[in-house]
């Protein structure tokens, strides 16, 4: 029941985050799609972590190098993230308050991801099946919401399969 939770939240908070980034690129005042290029930052982040994870077989060592590779690799993808919508807003590409709702949609995805990681990645045993089956229930429960919002009804989607 935790995880059902915690699923839910989580995408949530993703669909937040998407919509800021959204904001930032679609309103009538900024009609600029160039930050739309960080949702590549968004994809790429995870990889550095899963292949440490892959390679890497110690789990009762405090430290490795191959961890610490990953960290690194991730730490500069989230930091260019969240320098790209600045640099876009200082050669003035997009408007400054189109980089504020981009950078406010970055922290909210890289907390989700974090939070992701947290919940469902404490297991010795992840799978990529588990993670196809938490990412076809996030995408049920969005696809979901926005057919709410829209008025176009809504099929109940069962979270406690």
């Amino acid at each position: 029941m935790a995880g059902v939770k915690a699923l839910v939240a989580l995408s949530f908070s993703g669909a937040i985050g998407l919509t800021f980034l959204m904001l930032g690129c679609a309103l009538e005042l900024y009609r600029v799609y160039w930050p739309l290029f960080v949702l590549i930052f968004y994809i790429i982040c995870p990889i550095p972590h899963f292949i440490a994870k892959r390679i890497s077989d110690d789990t009762d060592a405090a430290s490795s190098a191959c961890r610490e590779l990953a960290y690194f690799f991730t730490t500069g993808i989230v930091v260019s993230a969240f320098g790209f919508p600045i640099i876009l807003a200082r050669v003035q590409v997009i408007m400054w308050g189109a980089c504020g709702l981009v950078l406010a949609g970055n922290a909210v995805i890289f907390l989700t991801i974090l939070g992701f990681f947290l919940v469902f990645g404490r297991g010795d045993d992840f799978s990529w099946e588990q993670c196809r089956k938490i990412f076809a229930k996030m995408s049920d429960v969005i696809r979901c919401s926005y057919s709410c919002l829209l008025n176009q009804g809504c099929r109940p989607v069962n979270l406690f399969e």
